[in-house]
């Protein structure tokens, strides 16, 4: 849930949205004397485009003239998790884990009829941790769906 949004949608069929996430848990053990904290901090920005009566470029349908709808979609987000731990006698935080990540998700959805949808993606995020007991990873994977609807 975000805590400022915004979202513009534009007479020209362009969008922009941002959006600002924050949480903060905290955890008291009577055990042992210490206090944990888990603090979310997340910045997402997109932009989209809508085209309508959109045409395929291929020549294999040439001759039909559909009014299909293309929307473009391209996401940003920075996200930065901190696991964070006090203990009595210690006068500052100690980082028990963690990470900072980035993440780009632009996606392409094209409605080939009222039956039928396809969409490309293509995603990609880059992991930091704060800690030395992880390591620093990213990974990507692109693909398609095709979305069957049953009336």
């Amino acid at each position: 849930m975000p805590l400022i949004g915004l979202d513009f949608r534009f007479a020209n069929n362009f969008s922009l949205s941002s959006e600002f996430r924050k949480s903060r848990d905290v955890s008291l053990s009577l055990e042992n004397s210490q206090l944990s904290t888990l603090e979310e901090k997340s910045y997402i920005a997109g932009i989209g485009y809508r085209k309508l009566n959109a045409r395929l470029p291929f020549q294999i349908f040439a001759d039909r003239n559909w009014k299909n709808d293309m929307n473009f979609r391209m996401d940003f987000a920075l996200n930065d998790r901190r696991i964070g731990m006090y203990r009595t006698g210690v006068s500052y935080e100690e980082i028990t884990g963690g990470n900072k990540s980035l993440t780009f998700n632009p996606s392409l959805d094209y409605t080939i009829n009222r039956l039928f949808n396809i969409r490309l993606f293509y995603n990609s995020n880059a992991i930091r941790p704060y800690t030395s007991q992880t390591f620093a990873t990213s990974y990507t994977y692109f693909g398609f769906n095709l979305r069957i609807l049953f009336q």
